[in-house]
């Protein structure tokens, strides 16, 4: 439908809704007529994004005339216009509930998508219009090419694991909170976030190496050669990191001035067990088999929510600090045990997944070095991802109390978990690895809007609505949380950008430059952290944390424009 038409019959609907409810007022009326139209703004975009062209003339003339030849609308991918999405209007409508104008908004965007309704059905076009971002994407799949649909499959296995990863971190997280305490809870969220950073120690880029190397290989006898090799670098990494930790459980202990002493011993089976399951994750991602690191992640959350739960409810109130976060962590270890067991077995039995023969051959001495030339870029970068994720719990944890690093656990917890839905870098990392040139810079245009458009939605979600999150799902003894949470949602802008810039430069053999970017992002958030968590200690331990989310969100906006002048250099040569 036309804007002039949608203007014209937009405002006799106002002045109606007006005359017969005048206590919306005329200003209340001015917004239903604008919301009426300004919609339409969407169609801009569509035509900027499909004609990398600005000139708004030349984008209403577009339109109209793909209007008039219905045939070729229709062979064309189902247009995504995000203001007159399904999600839009649920945004809208939840809005409504905590301001009047969101409700007049919605009310002119529900007329105007209604007319749109009676001229698709008048005129046959109802299926030139995707209608929710599901649609799109099932569209985008029957049009696209082979690597497009193995992308798509690939994102919604990734989409699970990484939500079942999140939402049962999540699950824990709340009820430990509410049995627990802040106090408790903040020494639970230390000891955990101290045992992942010796845990991240275990990779060292060899999953990233692993999924490159293995994805081009198609002679089976060959590639488990190079699972046999990659095995022993895993094993030997494992080993030296674990007796690290146990080493230095009582050095880190007395350094944050806390009781998580036991929790860092019992942490030691812990980077065992996960480590090696995010070994054979990487390995399945290589065969493109996306299913089985979700089936693994779905036990283990179950294993670990189920038997965690269950004990510190009965015994919360019968153990000291120390020995029920040993428990805590004991039970964690041995749930990720049980997961690896099972799905080893099942994808063996199903698949004849032979996962180690140690009479193959390993690759050649000049393959070896290759590999280890790709990995050490990747170890320095796994080397910064540590440091950057978790400096800021290394200088809160001495200088805080537990319960201000229990309000920032929660606040990075939610975050990762809206963020959980926007795994696309980890999906398209095995198809950049596969494709050409000219090939991977097509998928990766579309990962990038794919990536976009969750990324706002999210984040003026979680932005507007911080207070109400953190009360419904933690409680009303973590409200003190909320600027943090609000601090920390614009994460949700800049980490799937990052992560995907970071995955198609990594595909391109770009591994040092990434490696460097990371570095001195890292060197940032390091300074950053310091100073302003010092400078703002001295007013309170809460803006003390709030200084820590602002020191990451400055690091990483300086990682993410040094990653796109990455890939600008990487698209010229």
């Amino acid at each position: 439908m036309l804007p002039k038409t949608h203007i014209i019959t937009g405002f006799l609907f106002s002045c109606i809704l007006f005359f017969l409810f005048p206590e919306i007022t005329l200003l209340g009326a001015l917004v239903i007529f604008l919301s009426s139209f300004l919609i339409d703004v969407d169609h801009y975009f569509v035509y900027i994004l499909r004609k990398k062209d600005v000139n708004l003339f030349r984008a209403y003339k577009w339109h109209i005339l793909l209007g008039r030849n219905l045939k070729e609308k229709l062979k064309q991918i189902p247009f995504y216009h995000v203001f007159h999405s399904v999600e839009f209007i649920i945004l809208l409508g939840i809005l409504s509930f905590f301001s009047r104008w969101f409700f007049y908004i919605l009310i002119g965007v529900l007329f105007h998508s209604f007319l749109d309704f009676y001229g698709f059905i008048a005129h046959k076009e109802f299926k030139s219009r995707a209608y929710s971002f599901i649609s799109y994407l099932r569209a985008r799949a029957k049009k696209q090419n082979k690597w497009t649909i193995r992308a798509i499959k690939n994102s919604f296995w990734v989409v699970l694991t990484t939500l079942s990863e999140k939402f049962g971190g999540l699950i824990l997280s709340i009820f430990l909170a509410r049995l627990l305490m802040p106090d408790l809870f903040g020494l639970y969220g230390l000891a955990l976030s101290t045992i992942l950073i010796f845990s991240s120690l275990t990779d060292m880029g060899l999953g990233s190496t692993l999924i490159k190397y293995l994805s081009r290989i198609r002679d089976e006898e060959r590639y488990k050669g190079y699972v046999k090799y990659f095995f022993k670098l895993k094993f030997i990494l494992v080993g030296f990191v674990s007796l690290v930790l146990l080493l230095s459980s009582k050095i880190i202990a007395d350094y944050y001035h806390k009781p998580i002493f036991l929790a860092l011993l019992s942490g030691v089976l812990f980077l065992i067990f996960m480590s090696f399951g995010g070994f054979f994750d990487a390995i399945f991602k290589s065969r493109n088999n996306f299913r089985y690191p979700f089936i693994r992640s779905i036990l283990f959350q179950f294993f670990r929510v189920s038997f965690v739960l269950v004990f510190v409810y009965l015994f919360v109130n019968k153990l000291s600090e120390e020995p029920l976060l040993f428990a805590i962590f004991s039970l964690i270890s041995f749930s990720a045990f049980f997961s690896i067991i099972f799905v080893l077995y099942y994808a063996s039995k199903k698949e004849g997944y032979s996962f180690l023969d140690f009479s193959s051959n390993e690759p050649n001495k000049k393959i070896r070095k290759e590999i280890l030339k790709f990995t050490l870029p990747l170890s320095a970068l796994t080397l910064s991802g540590i440091f950057f994720g978790n400096i800021d719990k290394v200088f809160l944890g001495p200088l805080v109390g537990a319960s201000i690093i229990g309000f920032y656990n929660i606040a990075l917890s939610l975050v990762g978990t809206a963020a959980s839905v926007i795994p696309f870098s980890a999906a398209f990392f095995p198809i950049f690895s596969r494709l050409n040139k000219r090939e991977s810079e097509r998928e990766f245009i579309k990962a990038i809007l794919l990536v976009l458009a969750s990324s706002m939605f999210l984040f003026l979600f979680i932005f507007i609505f911080s207070d109400w999150i953190i009360f419904l799902i933690y409680g009303k003894a973590y409200l003190p949380a909320q600027p943090l949470l609000k601090l920390l949602s614009s994460m949700l802008l800049l980490l799937p950008i990052s992560g995907l810039y970071q995955s198609y430069l990594i595909s391109r053999g770009r591994t040092r430059f990434v490696a460097s970017a990371n570095i001195g992002a890292t060197i940032l958030n390091i300074l950053l952290n310091y100073f302003l968590i010092m400078y703002f200690l001295q007013y309170s331990q809460l803006l003390a944390a709030a200084g820590a989310a602002v020191a990451s969100i400055l690091s990483r906006i300086f990682s993410m424009v040094l990653l796109f002048v990455g890939v600008l250099i990487s698209k010229s040569k």
